[in-house]
């Protein structure tokens, strides 16, 4: 996804940087970024509350969290087509952790 992202930056002449990191301990300081977003990756964290804690300290005061997340993953179809179809390449993946469950949105 990332080598995706910085082909389509460059074809769009935007100075970009990717970085691929822990979303529970992002590597950035305090107060850095004036808005920071999670397009369906906070919901399959195993601690989302500790994960919209770290975009929220990253992000300078008055600055924006956005984050697009479905509701109970145990109710998602498409989220078990995924896991199925990550399954046929990767027979040991077992998707998200359910135990405990994550917390609704």
């Amino acid at each position: 996804m990332l080598r995706l992202l910085r082909e389509r930056a460059s074809r769009e002449s935007l100075e970009i940087d990717t970085r691929v990191m822990d979303g529970h301990a992002l590597a950035f300081d305090d107060d850095s970024f004036d808005a920071a977003g999670s397009q369906f990756g906070v919901m399959l964290f195993p601690d989302m509350p500790r994960s919209i804690r770290e975009m929220t300290r990253v992000v300078k005061p008055g600055g924006r969290v956005l984050v697009i997340a479905y509701g109970d993953p145990h109710q998602i179809d498409f989220l078990a087509f995924l896991v199925g179809a990550v399954q046929s390449v990767r027979p040991g993946f077992n998707g998200p952790p359910m135990d405990p469950p994550p917390l609704p949105f």
